[in-house]
């Protein structure tokens, strides 16, 4: 997946977070998105500090005027 990018919603826990760093060690640049602004956050900089390149991007997909 190198120079690939990965957006994955829902990525501040569980499954979604697992999904983000899933791609990020398949080598993808992976942007977590959550409607939680410091899960969002938080869940980029772990990634982070693991050594991925990780952004955050915090947003609610269910309404289309955040996106």
């Amino acid at each position: 997946m190198r120079k690939q990018v990965a957006l994955v919603t829902g990525a501040a826990g569980g499954i979604g977070f697992e999904m983000a760093r899933e791609f990020a060690r398949e080598g993808a640049s992976v942007i977590v998105s959550d409607l939680r602004p410091e899960a969002c956050e938080k869940a980029a900089s772990k990634l982070a500090e693991e050594g991925f390149d990780a952004a955050a991007i915090p947003y609610d997909v269910t309404k289309g005027a955040s996106c």
